[in-house]
Order: structure tokens, then sequence, then C-alpha cells
């Protein structure tokens, strides 16, 4: 097994600066590549290639980031409450 590490850029927004992060490509025993990228453990891809793998990657980094924004909005509106004392 071989293991290659890219730098991946990612744009989520086009009004906002890019976002980079190191994929670890590693070349399979079987064929084809797997793809993690390190800054998001969850964002896990694989491809016959290494452009298709780094294409998988960064639609799975794109997903992850979209669910956990999600995810983080319903978590905030859960969290507001109001109350008073006295």
């Amino acid at each position: 097994m071989r293991i290659l590490e890219s730098r991946s850029m990612l744009y989520q927004n086009p009004q906002l600066v890019p976002m980079q992060f190191t994929i670890k490509l590693e070349e399979s025993d079987d064929g084809g590549y797997t793809a993690q990228c390190l800054e998001i453990p969850a964002a896990i891809s694989e491809g016959n290639t290494k452009e298709e793998a780094l294409e998988n990657i960064r639609k799975a980094i794109q997903l992850v980031l979209e669910v956990t924004r999600e995810q983080a909005q319903v978590i905030g509106e859960i969290a507001t409450v109001e109350g008073s004392v006295g």
C-alpha cells in the first residue's frame, strides 16, 4: 500500500476565501485509491484513479460540511431559551 498526500482546495461559496484540506490517498492492493480528509475524518471516499478519488473526496467534504452546518443551525434553535429569575 502506498500513501500519497495532496492539498485540496474547496470553494463553499464564491464570495468566501477557499478552504484547504490535506487529503491522504492510499493506493489499494486491489486497485484504485481511498481518499481521506485529515482535517475532517468523517470525509472518506474512493475512486478507480487518483483524479476520481480526489473528485469524490471533494464531494464528501462538501456533504459533511453541509450536514454539519445544518446540524449547528438546529442545535442553535433548540438551545435558544427564554426565562426570568425572580
